[in-house]
């Protein structure tokens, strides 16, 4: 809806199963042949651009992307990417997340970026698991139907069945600071409403309103702030009793400070 714009994530040709057999390198050879992700655009669903290689796996990454179900949530595009590995014949899932759909993010170390992961040996899921949609917003949880396979993906005789996976709504991704003294600047936004946040701080979480060369506002400072803390889903700050909407249509910058705290998401709203 921003761009105006129909995004389909596909495998690109080359590489994509057709008659092609990954074999795992030895002796330290380079890993070739791996499929990837790609994304194909179009604004009347009927003309498409060419592929258009979007993630390919890294050096340390297991050896394939079997696929990516892409879905929208607030202003970035939220990726579910499966990875497949060759060594273990597992697929597992895997956030990643983008601002347009074209340049695509994950975290840094591959153990701990894995959001949905096979089951203990013997269980209905074990094999390979993989979502198809975006999650379901169940109250203030997201729910998320996938396919789970007991057998790996060598198998063809494999008991397939369905499965949901739970979170907290919007908890799939955060800033975190285990001290008290981390940050975090936004970058410059109109003030559209009241600055609500989904966070969890064993200590506190303040927020300072700057201008767009980064000053603080006078009375919007982090003394100024009312802390939060504790576990909330949209909990609304406060500046000595004022809302942030007092500043309706000017450009901001907000600064987070962080003791001992984790943020999810902020919005601007009522």
């Amino acid at each position: 809806e921003v761009r105006d714009r129909w995004l389909l994530f596909v495998r690109p040709q080359a590489f994509a199963g057709s008659g092609i057999r990954y074999v795992p390198p030895r002796n330290g050879e380079p890993k070739v042949g791996r499929r990837r992700v790609s994304v194909r655009e179009s604004k009347d669903l009927r003309n498409w651009t060419s592929t258009h290689t979007v993630l390919v796996p890294e050096e340390d990454d297991p050896d394939y992307f079997y696929g990516m179900c892409v879905f929208r949530r607030g202003d970035l595009c939220l990726g579910l990417l499966q990875r497949y590995s060759s060594a273990t014949n597992e697929i597992v899932m895997e956030l990643a997340w983008s601002g347009d759909g074209l340049t695509w993010s994950r975290l840094p170390i591959r153990e701990d970026a894995v959001l949905l992961d096979v089951g203990p040996a013997g269980s209905w899921d074990a094999g390979m698991v993989a979502t198809v949609d975006r999650p379901v917003t169940m109250g203030d949880e997201f729910w998320f139907y996938y396919g789970g396979h007991h057998k790996t993906h060598q198998y063809t005789d494999s008991i397939s069945a369905v499965g949901i996976a739970t979170t907290k709504r919007d908890r799939l991704l955060a800033v975190e600071a285990s001290g008290n003294d981390g940050r975090l600047l936004t970058r410059p936004m109109p003030v559209t409403g009241n600055l609500r946040v989904n966070a969890e701080a064993k200590g506190q979480l303040r927020v300072s309103v700057h201008d767009v060369s980064d000053r603080v506002l006078p009375g919007w400072s982090a003394e100024d702030c009312r802390p939060f803390s504790g576990d909330a889903l949209d909990a609304e700050i406060h500046w000595n009793g004022k809302s942030l909407s007092a500043l309706r249509g000017q450009m901001v910058r907000l600064r987070f400070h962080f003791d001992n705290a984790r943020l999810y998401t902020f919005d601007l709203r009522p």
